[in-house]
């Protein structure tokens, strides 16, 4: 942690700032701490690719869960079998109108499989403000994009879209593990 007490931006900070034991003991520890309090955990994910891959699967293989990233091949036992993997701050700014055209397409296109989408979704308000330190360079963005995210994959349009697509929403919980 930065001496404001909020995270590194980037993994180039935190690779010049952190051992690498020190991020591996930190997993742990949260993880460990999850468990010690009964928390069912679904998979391992360290959000916006905070360290590398290796370590990744090292700790999906320790704790025997999968990870919903996209790793390398060689770490294809630890990870989900997504057909594909969406992310509706792909769009990056579109206004919520734009974005709901954007996303539409993306689902009317899909195949049968497995798609995962990953979000940011937020409520606005003084929780979400507190994400981000007032310094983060991309602040206002990333705020205005949970609340996006959420607009859009809480929308009646899109809603019944999944219903005339027969899309079935299920959660991390209920998908099959990863490919052996």
């Amino acid at each position: 942690m930065k001496d404001d007490g909020c995270f590194y931006h980037t993994l180039e900070e935190v690779k010049k700032h952190c051992d690498p034991k020190d991020v591996e003991a930190e997993y742990c520890a949260q993880i460990e701490l999850a468990l010690s309090r009964g928390i069912k955990l679904t998979h391992i994910d360290n959000h916006m690719w905070t360290y590398d891959e290796a370590l990744i699967a090292k700790l999906c293989r320790k704790y025997k869960l999968p990870t919903r990233l996209h790793l390398s091949g060689k770490y294809a036992d630890v990870m989900f079998p997504f057909d594909t993997w969406i992310s509706p701050g792909l769009s990056q700014n579109l206004p919520i109108k734009e974005k709901k055209a954007w996303f539409t397409g993306i689902l009317k296109n899909l195949k049968d499989g497995y798609h995962f989408v990953c979000g940011h979704m937020g409520v606005p308000g003084p929780e979400l403000e507190s994400i981000c330190s007032r310094d983060y360079p991309v602040r206002d963005w990333a705020l205005e994009r949970r609340v996006s995210d959420l607009e859009l994959v809480c929308s009646p349009e899109i809603k019944e879209l999944c219903r005339e697509l027969k899309i079935e929403l299920i959660s991390l919980n209920e998908m099959k593990r990863p490919r052996k």
